[in-house]
């Protein structure tokens, strides 16, 4: 959902946002034309909030604008800002964890080799076992 930062009022797209902005908060408007939006992610919307009206079902599942027709869709999702900005922040999370995950793989990689040589270390020093009997 889409909120007016002058009144607080929801609407389902930007443009819906735009058009009520225009009409009710013109002199608001021009002063500040670079307003910021307040986005509920979809897992927090109630599926009556959400429901297309006309029985439509070409909606964007990112920003909510509706379509009547599939192709039309398709091409909005090419563009659209919010589906954009979520799969990039989604690529930023996915490198971190990556990162993350090939140092704690290299960390436990030098763990496991100190194990070994001490262990090789205690068993020469107190079992007689010959060396190709431990590789």
């Amino acid at each position: 959902m889409v909120i007016c930062q002058y009144c607080n009022k929801e609407y389902k797209t930007y443009q819906s946002r735009s058009n009520h902005i225009k009409k009710f908060h013109e002199n608001n408007n021009n002063s500040n034309k670079n307003y910021t939006a307040k986005i509920t992610p979809k897992s927090e919307l109630t599926s009556a909030k959400i429901t297309p009206k006309n029985g439509c079902k070409n909606v964007c599942e990112y920003c909510y604008t509706e379509f009547t027709r599939r192709d039309s869709l398709k091409k909005h999702y090419d563009r659209c800002r919010l589906k954009n900005s979520t799969l990039h922040l989604l690529n930023e999370q996915l490198k971190e964890m990556k990162e993350k995950y090939e140092e704690d793989i290299l960390k436990r990689a030098e763990e496991t080799n100190e194990i070994k040589s001490m262990l090789l270390e205690i068993m020469n020093k107190k079992a007689k076992v010959h060396p190709k009997t431990l590789h």
